[in-house]
């Protein structure tokens, strides 16, 4: 068994630089990287874009193009937590699963997936009713089992993702766990803000190794025999063969994580990553605090750094928050973008696309429209730009910032001084909450392509405009019957004509969503009062279309 050994700062960060990088950006509103793994190249991350941040598992290949990403909520209600790659080349996921019912009572629990190369999701298991505090930590044992860690709980499940145990740990209060890895392919080692124990693949306790203490714990990792775990002011050894411990005082920082390489070489980050010879001291290898990104993910992977997190783009004041965008970078000496000047002018509704029932989830209808949005955009810059973001507020009822990627149909660059109409479809909305939106484009910003960071000169930002979303609610097409009960409990509503009714949503007179259902097609439907007396509108989705009518519960 070999010892953290001792390297030469200038071998490692050649191998480091050695190649270029790559940035990529995620087109969506509010978006964020969760968790980033790393597998031959291949990088499984999970985050959020779109729809007010739905959970969305992406695929890259080694050069950082993006292959594939799962519908939102192919998780089911879950957040991307934590994704591992599996022995076998799967994607585990797990998060925090957490949903309302028609009531308003709130479910909450742990929920785990498993999706193969292609992004099929192959298994599912959620487990309903344990309150769950993330982060969730996913770990797959030899043989494929897979365990989970949430608050005070240990979850086991089987490979196709049936539950085996379930363990509830007495922590103390405010505790709870933030990593689990096995150490010397037999040891289970579990890490809570507080202490760290050893354990049997069961999660049967065996040792406790640090006695609860009111410096929290932050990270750990393994390369051998020896385990490392980090505070906030030092780095601890602790070597599994012979119980001996010892420690190295750190230098003044936000420390974060810490990593060990393939030869374990030992890096830590905060601001920056520094990586430790133990002559010499911590020496700092490269900056991370760049602009206003928040790095939720750090990862070290034969010979290279992978991070991702959140780049505030700029304080828009909505959904109580800036607005951000998700990023995930392969940090070896990519190149960041010129300063161009782009002008967007023109902002037009080329088309108002037909309703549409929007699956948002299994079981779950929303009644949503799309409006393609065509902008003319100008290169005032000296040099070409192949693609760029608009980041638009929408004004109404529902506050979600869009952030959108445009780009020419032909894919070809545009050269400076040109000028050229670009479209793409902005949004959806569903119709109660915005009747008539208008799109404000308040925030321009722009790259070199997807795959850049982000252009911060905003001087032209004044040549965004607004286009207001005109049109009326279609409701001639389906006559709808309703028919109350004599005690004026439910409701009997038909389609006539032999249409069958296929889901339902209820909207209370502030538009928000009180009762949804899908059903097996039927040309008569019961239902019973939504909530307590007063106006709600009724909206039902049949194979023909969408039709809504007011009712009034006395």
């Amino acid at each position: 068994m070999r010892s953290i050994p001792l390297l030469l700062l200038f071998a490692f960060s050649t191998s480091l630089f050695a190649q270029g990088g790559y940035q990529y950006v995620f087109q969506g509103q509010h978006g964020r990287v969760n968790d980033i793994a790393v597998s031959n190249g291949r990088l499984a991350v999970g985050g959020s874009e779109w729809l007010c941040r739905s959970p969305v598992l992406s695929f890259f290949n080694p050069e950082g193009e993006l292959l594939w990403k799962t519908a939102p909520y192919a998780c089911g209600y879950c957040k991307t937590d934590d994704v591992a790659f599996a022995a076998n080349g799967d994607i585990l996921v797990g998060g925090d699963w957490k949903r309302a019912d028609d009531y308003g009572t709130e479910e909450d629990g742990l929920a785990v997936a498993r999706f193969d190369i292609l992004g099929n999701r192959l298994a599912y298991q959620k487990m309903a009713y344990y309150p769950i505090s993330p982060p969730v930590r996913l770990l797959e044992l030899p043989g494929g089992a897979i365990l989970a860690t949430s608050g005070h709980y240990l979850f086991g499940f089987s490979a196709q993702l049936d539950s085996l145990f379930t363990r509830a740990y007495s922590l103390e209060h405010g505790e709870y766990y933030l990593d689990l890895l096995l150490a010397q392919d037999t040891t289970l080692v579990l890490l809570t803000n507080r202490r760290l124990f050893l354990a049997n693949w069961q999660g049967e306790i065996q040792q406790e190794l640090l006695a609860p203490s009111s410096n929290p714990l932050l990270d750990m990792a393994v390369a051998s025999e020896n385990l490392l775990y980090l505070t906030a002011d030092t780095l601890y050894f602790y070597n599994l063969d012979t119980g001996s411990s010892s420690s190295v005082p750190l230098p003044s920082g936000d420390w974060q994580g810490l990593a060990i390489g393939t030869e374990a070489e030992v890096f830590l980050w905060g601001e920056a990553i520094h990586f430790l010879d133990t002559q010499t001291g911590w020496e700092e290898l490269l900056q991370l605090s760049v602009d206003q990104k928040t790095i939720k993910k750090l990862v070290y992977k034969d010979g290279i750094f992978y991070r991702g997190g959140e780049d505030v783009l700029e304080p828009l004041a909505v959904y109580y928050n800036n607005l951000q965008l998700g990023y995930v970078e392969k940090l070896n000496s990519f190149t960041m973008p010129g300063n161009n000047d782009i002008g967007v002018s023109n902002v037009q509704m080329l088309e108002l696309l037909s309703q549409n029932p929007y699956e948002e989830s299994p079981g779950m209808y929303l009644i949503s429209y799309q409006v393609r949005i065509g902008i003319e955009v100008t290169n005032y810059g000296n040099s070409e730009v192949s693609s760029f973001i608009v980041a638009s507020k929408r004004q109404g009822g529902f506050n979600c910032a869009e952030v959108r990627f445009f780009q020419r149909v032909d894919n070809a660059a545009l050269l400076p001084g040109e000028t050229v109409l670009v479209e793409d479809i902005l949004t959806e909305w569903r119709w109660a909450d915005t009747p008539n939106p208008s799109f404000s484009l308040e925030r321009c910003f722009f790259t070199g392509g997807p795959n850049h960071q982000f252009d911060r000169d905003f001087s032209n930002n004044g040549l965004c405009g607004n286009v207001l979303v005109q049109a009326d609610e279609p409701e001639e097409a389906l006559p709808l019957r309703l028919f109350p009960n004599p005690a004026g409990s439910m409701l009997y509503v038909e389609l006539g004509a032999g249409r069958e009714i296929e889901a339902f949503e209820w909207l209370n007179a502030a538009g928000q969503r009180v009762g949804q259902g899908r059903i097996t097609p039927a040309s008569r439907l019961e239902l019973r009062r939504p909530g307590p007396p007063g106006l709600y509108w009724l909206r039902i989705v049949s194979r023909e279309g969408v039709v809504s009518r007011p009712v009034v519960w006395q």
